[in-house]
C-alpha cells in the first residue's frame, strides 16, 4: 500500500462592516482554497448609508474586484453615510410647528 499525502492550502476571508458594524447582521468569515474565486456578499441595508462596495484596505483606497484570494484577506465595507436631523420649532409663533426631517 502507497499513501500519498496530498496539501491544501486554505485561506480566510473575513469581512469588516466598517460604520455598519453592530448596526446590521455581521457576514461569516469564509474559508476557500488558496486561489479560489469570491465573488464577495452585499452587506445588509442599513438605515444610516448605502453599500459602495468593498475595498482591501482600511484606509478604503484599493477596490476589491471578484476573483482569485491567494492570501489570507480582510475586506473592508464602504458606506455612503447618511444622517437625518429631526428639527422641533415648538416656541410661540414658530413656523412650521414641526417635526421635520433633512436627509439626502
Amino acid at each position: 500500500m502507497v499513501l500519498t499525502a496530498k496539501w491544501t492550502n486554505r485561506v480566510k476571508v473575513t469581512f469588516d462592516l466598517g460604520a455598519a458594524t453592530g448596526h446590521i447582521a455581521p457576514i461569516a468569515e469564509r474559508t476557500m482554497d488558496k486561489g479560489s474565486s469570491l465573488n464577495a456578499p452585499t452587506p445588509a441595508a442599513w438605515d444610516h448609508g448605502n453599500f459602495q462596495g468593498w475595498y482591501t484596505d482600511p484606509g478604503l483606497t484599493r477596490p476589491w474586484s471578484n476573483g482569485p484570494v491567494n492570501a489570507n484577506t480582510t475586506l473592508h465595507a464602504n458606506w455612503q453615510q447618511h444622517w437625518f436631523i429631526t428639527v422641533h420649532a415648538n416656541w410661540p409663533g414658530a413656523s412650521p410647528a414641526g417635526p421635520w426631517e433633512h436627509g439626502p
